[in-house]
């Protein structure tokens, strides 16, 4: 799901569609998927097809790095 998530919200093979990049997101984060907590949380960062939501961003990133994801690592450590 996160993979579909990424096609809509490049637009790759399909429309872009940020709001359908985060349903896919949200689908996938709630089942654990650290990479979709990553995605979902940079959509809440910046606003991407959701209002900016700096809490919940920060809460999807870290929750994503606590299971080890290296991206949502290096992008805490820039805060």
């Amino acid at each position: 799901m996160v993979t579909i998530g990424v096609l809509y919200e490049n637009g790759t093979g399909v429309s872009k569609d940020l709001y359908q990049a985060v349903k896919y997101y949200e689908m996938s984060a709630d089942q654990g998927c650290s990479r979709a907590q990553y995605n979902l949380g940079l959509c809440y960062y910046f606003g991407k097809g959701v209002k900016v939501n700096l809490s919940v961003a920060l809460k999807l990133i870290t929750m994503s790095s606590e299971q080890g994801c290296d991206l949502a690592k290096k992008f805490l450590e820039n805060l």
